[in-house]
């Protein structure tokens, strides 16, 4: 029976997508209380449903990748990921699933700068050096504020 299920949702995918949504969307209150559930019973499904679909990364890889890590951020040695969980930092020359384009995990702060910076190095070396020659004037209004 499993294998006349596949056949069938793979010859009309768009079908069965219709026909979910419409199901969905009349029993919203249903459909609530079951991802309710799925979320109470394994709180990280969803977000580990994005990292094998989106990056290829299975729960038992990205949880060695964290133990590689010593559980911190790539960039900054934080051991709190953020309010959800680690960033899979990856090169966008490549395909998001294809591992020699993974570069590791990060925390929110370090994965939104990163995307602010688009990866270029020539203007996170332009922010370094901004930083650098305004220190001084920094560490000043720091202590003032104090």
């Amino acid at each position: 029976m499993r294998e006349y299920a596949r056949q069938y949702h793979a010859a009309r995918k768009e079908h069965v997508a219709e026909r979910t949504r419409k199901w969905r969307t009349a029993n919203a209150d249903k459909e609530l209380e079951r991802k309710r559930r799925r979320h109470e019973e394994d709180p990280g499904l969803g977000s580990a449903y994005t990292r094998k679909s989106k990056y290829g990364i299975d729960r038992k890889q990205f949880e060695a990748l964290v133990v590689v890590q010593n559980g911190r951020c790539a960039i900054c040695q934080s051991t709190s990921p953020g309010p959800k969980n680690w960033h899979v930092d990856h090169d966008h020359r490549f395909d998001s699933r294809d591992p020699q384009g993974h570069r590791g995990l990060l925390c929110k702060s370090c994965n939104i700068g990163l995307g602010a910076f688009k990866d270029n190095i020539g203007v996170m070396n332009d922010a370094i050096d901004y930083l650098t020659a305004h220190a001084f004037r920094i560490r000043r209004a720091a202590r003032s504020a104090a």
